[in-house]
């Protein structure tokens, strides 16, 4: 039995081209915040079209997905993701190293909150926007507690919050005044 390779290019290209979309957003945060960072989410955006678009043009799908190419679509994407979404970090010069950028965008679309970088307030607009949705929504809704895990309820997160604990967050409020203005 034979790995279903063009489904799995087929599916890989759907999610460059689906990804390359996406970054088209920040470039008018770019633009608006005034940045210089909009020719860096072109780029990006335009190599995802390339391999994307090449990828579905090139690949023929089998009628049938089996557990060896769902396990193999999950993998290539996870990875092919975060080689994609690393682009704009990496090209703008805001995380030198493509392994680092690879890391802080392997961490955001994981959504496990780790990160490289000491200070996240030195990104650009609209690379902050970029990495914000990645890992922000899930950590916003695990810490509101508006997701469950399957088999458990919905219960609201009991952890320390900035409401509860003043020391928890202490600079918040300073940061997102820095990042949008007053």
């Amino acid at each position: 039995m034979r790995l279903g390779t063009g489904t799995i290019g087929v599916l890989l290209g759907w999610l460059f081209l689906f990804l390359s979309v996406a970054l088209l957003i920040p470039i008018a945060f770019s633009i608006y915040y005034d940045d210089g960072n909009w020719q860096f989410f072109v780029i990006s955006s335009a190599i995802g079209f390339v391999l994307g678009g090449g990828l579905v043009w090139s690949c023929v799908s089998e009628p049938e997905i089996g557990h060896r190419e769902g396990f193999a679509i999950v993998a290539f994407s996870w990875l092919s993701a975060a080689a994609l979404g690393a682009l704009p970090y990496y090209l703008s010069g805001a995380i030198p190293s493509y392994l680092n950028a690879y890391f802080e965008s392997m961490s955001g679309f994981t959504t496990t909150g780790a990160t490289i970088l000491e200070r996240v307030e030195v990104l650009g607009p609209s690379l902050l926007f970029w990495r914000c949705p990645l890992p922000g929504n899930s950590a916003h809704a695990r810490n509101r507690g508006h997701a469950a895990l399957p088999g458990r309820d919905a219960r609201p997160y009991k952890g320390p919050s900035c409401a509860q604990d003043p020391g928890y967050c202490p600079d918040l409020m300073e940061r997102i005044l820095d990042l949008y203005g007053s």
